[in-house]
């Protein structure tokens, strides 16, 4: 079995990406061979890899936004992923079976 490294707090997220103060981190998560796992109290899922890029998986409106190397895209359900996002997003089933095994 897995295990995770947890911690639980509160607090306002340190990221331009988010910009309103009432989003808030509730649970962080590491998850080995993934990377860092931080969700909101919107419900909105975010993934910093070891290479320090991230993936932030809009709750509300199924948008996938890929942050890397200073390079910022954002997907729709609409759009056509590129495969080394489909690759990050194939994650997220283990993701959310972490998350709600430690809420």
């Amino acid at each position: 079995m897995a295990t995770y490294e947890n911690s639980l707090f509160s607090g306002k997220v340190n990221s331009s990406h988010f910009s309103s103060n009432s989003r808030r981190v509730i649970r962080v998560l590491k998850i080995p061979h993934i990377g860092t796992i931080t969700q909101l109290n919107n419900g909105d899922i975010e993934i910093q890899y070891s290479d320090y890029s991230r993936v932030i998986v809009n709750s509300t409106s199924a948008k996938v936004t890929h942050c890397s190397f200073g390079k910022m895209e954002e997907f729709t359900q609409n759009d056509v992923i590129p495969s080394d996002i489909r690759k990050v997003l194939a994650h997220m089933p283990r993701i959310i079976d972490a998350l709600k095994s430690h809420s």
